[in-house]
């Protein structure tokens, strides 16, 4: 099985109809992990949230408080979403890679412009095989597989050093 690409925005105020819209467009129902998904629809997007639904997500969070529900996607993509400890939001969408680092390229940086532009986010990143950051330090981290990031130090999507 090829690896995937991942692909990521942090949005700093994840408010319930941005997270409820994600869902909409990418999640489908079924899956691993729809009693997860049911659970956080409930908790952070209907406020609705009761202790089993709190219970439910506690078995995800690690030590920070943070956590990462892996989705089974609607199509091609399957969503993620992570709540870091800060309670910032980090979205992403997880496609098949391709073998050819360009292709890989393009395609990190159509999904970062779609991400970008849907959810209005503030900084994004894509790599293969990359897991969501749980905090904002991780995110700012120089991390060797992120092979795009926006912005950068100059305020436009770059590729990391030594990338195609």
């Amino acid at each position: 099985m090829p690896p995937n690409l991942d692909a990521y925005v942090w949005v700093a105020d994840p408010q319930p109809s941005l997270l409820g819209g994600f869902i909409a467009r990418y999640a489908a129902e079924g899956g691993h992990s729809a009693r997860h998904l049911a659970a956080f629809r409930r908790a952070y997007v209907l406020g609705e949230a009761d202790g089993d639904d709190s219970a439910l997500l506690d078995e995800l969070r690690s030590g920070d408080g943070s956590f990462t529900l892996y989705l089974k996607g609607r199509g091609p993509q399957d969503p993620i979403i992570a709540l870091t400890c800060e309670g910032a939001a980090v979205l992403g969408l997880s496609v098949h890679a391709e073998d050819d680092l360009p292709l890989v390229i393009a395609q990190a940086e159509q999904l970062l412009d779609r991400l970008r532009e849907e959810l209005s986010a503030e900084a994004g990143i894509a790599g293969v095989e990359l897991p969501p950051p749980r905090n904002r330090a991780e995110w700012d981290e120089q991390d060797p597989t992120v092979l795009l990031r926006f912005p950068d130090p100059a305020g436009r999507t770059s590729r990391q050093p030594g990338r195609a």
